[in-house]
């Protein structure tokens, strides 16, 4: 029964370290694998521009719940209280046209920050989605987008550990019961 054991915690931790084993950190679009993280700084250029970036899941992920984006701009914040953002996809629920949530002008200055925020969602492999900025202030504004990947859930996976544990304690039993008489 040790033995038994042994090889389905062995088999259990070759599979979590599979999904463990690669992570990037992507600075423009690209291929997704889990456990990579984006990480995207531009510049955007003045009246009505944008900028995208396509992402594509190499496997079934789960874009983390935190999409951070920040900005800076000047003209006292009226520049980056003209940024857009948000992202598309096939399978995902939109999301265009957000703004910053929060803006900081510094004393004295001109010179604005700003951050915000989207939900995450579930990519399955071959999916793709496209995160976009759009600024439509007078002058350049610099934007950084940020997210992290992770496996997704499977509750499936938890039942199959369970039966195949109650089925190496159901043979050890018949082994057991058996030897006994």
């Amino acid at each position: 029964m040790t033995s038994t054991i042994k090889t389905i915690a062995l088999a259990a931790s070759v599979a979590v370290a599979g999904a463990a084993a690669s992570a990037a950190t992507l600075t423009s679009g690209g291929a997704l694998n889990i456990g990579d993280d984006a990480s995207i700084a531009t510049n955007i250029a003045p009246t009505s521009s944008s900028v995208g970036y396509t992402f594509t899941a190499l496997e079934d992920m789960r874009v983390n719940d935190f999409i951070s984006v920040s900005a800076t701009g000047n003209q006292s914040g009226a520049s980056i209280a003209q940024l857009t953002f948000g992202y598309t996809g096939a399978s995902i629920n939109d999301i265009t046209g957000a703004t910053l949530d929060s803006t900081i002008i510094l004393p004295g200055s001109t010179t604005a920050f700003g951050g915000g925020t989207l939900p995450g969602f579930i990519l399955r492999t071959g999916e793709s989605f496209t995160f976009e900025f759009q600024n439509g202030s007078a002058s350049t504004v610099a934007a950084t987008m940020n997210f992290t990947t992770a496996a997704v859930p499977l509750p499936a996976g938890g039942l199959l550990l369970l039966t195949a544990l109650a089925g190496a304690g159901a043979v050890a039993r018949r082994k057991k019961k058996a030897q006994k008489a």
